[in-house]
């Protein structure tokens, strides 16, 4: 079965990013983003180190995000979205989300179109999944990294940036502690005649290692939230992590998984 790799690239860059419609709004002008570093919005994924391999944490829960965006006539434009996640205690992840005509799969009727997304460590491989069609695909992945041989990313100091401890709170049953980062443009920066300030709230599982809740202020692009919902700690069923045997499944050895380059480029800028 034949398939176009470049059509499947792009909607598979967006399966680590709970938001898809803000993610199109992440950069400002000079390739700024609101939060100071690049791909702002993707702080909002669930997972908190991609590329990293977390065993023994099983959990369930919803996503919920939610952007707001004021225009210049005082009128709002509000999209919500909806994602179900899923790990084992192996590692592996599902991701349902709907998109509405996005990539190779447009949206039939105005109706959102469902995608799974599947990432086994234990196998080695990935699977992007469509009910509707009961189609997969399936691609090889690079070893994930285990807490041991993940690699600490720091980024650099930015004297606009600042980053304050907030008090720890209980999230839909979940333990988490939050941060507060803080970037201030001075005027003129980039063309500026207020000083602008953005605020990002972000609460985060050291239990389950994923992040509960987070939230974006920021007079740019509007605000943004993202929250765990229904958060259970039992195991997933297995059959959660296979392509059913009812599927038509086509396969691709890209490098890194789904998204190739797309994932490399994610892993830098995700938090």
């Amino acid at each position: 079965m034949q398939f176009n790799q470049k059509l499947i690239l792009f909607p598979l860059a967006l399966a680590g990013v709970a938001l898809t419609l803000s993610a199109q709004h992440s950069r400002g002008p000079a390739g700024m983003s609101p939060d100071g570093g690049p791909g702002m919005f993707r702080f909002l994924s669930a997972e908190g180190r991609p590329g990293k391999l977390v065993t023994g944490a099983p959990y369930s829960a919803t996503a919920v995000t939610t952007t707001t965006r004021t225009l210049g006539d005082g009128s709002h434009i509000t999209n919500t979205s909806t994602t179900t996640l899923y790990r084992d205690s192996q590692g592996r992840t599902r991701r349902e989300q709907s998109m509405s005509g996005v990539g190779p799969w447009p949206a039939a009727g105005g109706q959102a179109t469902k995608v799974i997304f599947i990432d086994d460590p234990v196998s080695g491989e990935s699977a992007v999944l469509r009910p509707e069609t009961k189609t997969a695909q399936k691609f090889t992945k690079r070893p994930a990294r285990t807490a041991e041989t993940a690699r600490t990313h720091e980024d650099p100091v930015d004297p606009d940036v600042q980053v304050t401890q907030l008090p720890a709170q209980t999230i839909a049953g979940v333990s988490a502690t939050g941060t507060r980062t803080t970037r201030t443009i001075a005027v003129g920066k980039i063309g500026n005649d207020k000083v602008l300030t953005s605020v990002r709230d972000k609460w985060y599982s050291p239990d389950l290692q994923i992040t509960v809740q987070s939230s974006v202020t920021d007079p740019q692009f509007g605000n943004s939230s993202y929250t765990l919902q229904n958060v259970s700690r039992a195991e997933p069923a297995a059959s959660l992590f296979q392509v059913p045997a009812d599927y038509t499944v086509s396969t691709s050895s890209g490098p890194g998984g789904p998204g190739g380059g797309f994932d490399r480029e994610s892993r830098r800028q995700r938090q």
